[in-house]
């Protein structure tokens, strides 16, 4: 099947159709997993760090937050920017 084009963070990932009820299909994304990961480069948050701001100082592009996120997976997103904190933001 086609990759599914959404213009966002899952742009490009296969789509299976499912059947949600008799006549009803939905286009569901394919099952992702996460490659070995390799030593992280880490950042101690300051107060006022915001993560549009990490994520252009050190992924280049403002709009990458979800990378942070998906970096710290056992952070709550909610608590991933509290001062003194060390995040990864990216693979050295």
């Amino acid at each position: 099947m086609a990759p599914r084009r959404t213009g966002r963070r899952f742009e490009g990932h296969p789509t299976y159709q499912a059947e949600a009820r008799p006549g009803g299909a939905v286009a569901l994304y394919e099952p992702r997993f996460a490659a070995a990961r390799r030593a992280a480069l880490t950042h101690r948050v300051d107060p006022g760090d915001r993560l549009d701001l990490l994520a252009h100082r050190y992924l280049g592009d403002a709009q990458k937050t979800h990378v942070l996120v998906d970096l710290n997976p056992t952070l709550d997103p909610e608590s991933i920017l509290e001062p003194g904190r060390r995040i990864a933001v990216g693979e050295e």
